[in-house]
């Protein structure tokens, strides 16, 4: 067996870093080679939904387009702001000389659909939508709600705000004054 000198070690030290750098520079490479893909095939996807909207022959902004955009909206889950936005990211690459065109400026860590919305500017076409209302709570929940409210009032008083409660959680409503009825606890000695 060989005793290893103390320049040899140096010199295999040495090595192992610079092969740790390359290693952690190709890993670095590949993960943003990796993430560009993944950004630009999001955009693809998303350019190629906006052609397909405004060439179908059924999207006219001003006339039926708005109608289209609704019931896309509601058969895809998407939201009728996403799909304009589609539309407009369609148009305003288009009127550059396309996708590859349009993103060219911006760099590889850049490419994502919140920088390519800034770039598009606001859609002309987009008509003020209302706020998307919040997502009905299952069944189960409401039931469980409901009965935790009602055991709360055995043996108390039923009034006025209780129904407006009791209504409001079947209903998923918020109360018409925005607040509450006051609890048991919040009542004191009423």
């Amino acid at each position: 067996m060989t005793d290893i000198t103390p320049a040899r070690r140096v010199e295999i030290e040495s090595q192992k870093e610079e092969i740790y750098a390359q290693l952690v520079e190709q890993l670095r490479t590949v993960t943003v080679e990796t993430a560009y893909r993944i950004d630009m095939e999001k955009l693809e996807a998303r350019y190629e939904m906006g052609r397909m909207i405004v060439t179908s022959g059924l999207y006219e902004p001003y006339a039926y387009g708005a109608g289209l955009v609704k019931m896309l909206s509601h058969d895809m889950g998407i939201s009728q702001r996403h799909l304009y936005w589609l539309i407009r990211f369609y148009r305003v690459g288009e009127e550059r000389g396309g996708l590859l065109e349009l993103t060219k400026d911006v760099g590889k860590h850049q490419i994502k659909w919140h920088v390519i919305r800034d770039l598009l500017g606001d859609p002309d076409e987009i008509p003020k939508l209302p706020l998307p209302r919040k997502k009905a709570k299952p069944y189960k929940a409401f039931r469980e709600m409901v009965a935790g409210y009602c055991n709360e009032k055995i043996g108390a008083v039923w009034t006025q705000g209780d129904q407006i409660e009791i209504e409001r959680l079947l209903s998923d409503q918020e109360p018409l004054d925005g607040k509450a009825p006051r609890s048991e606890k919040d009542r004191g000695a009423d």
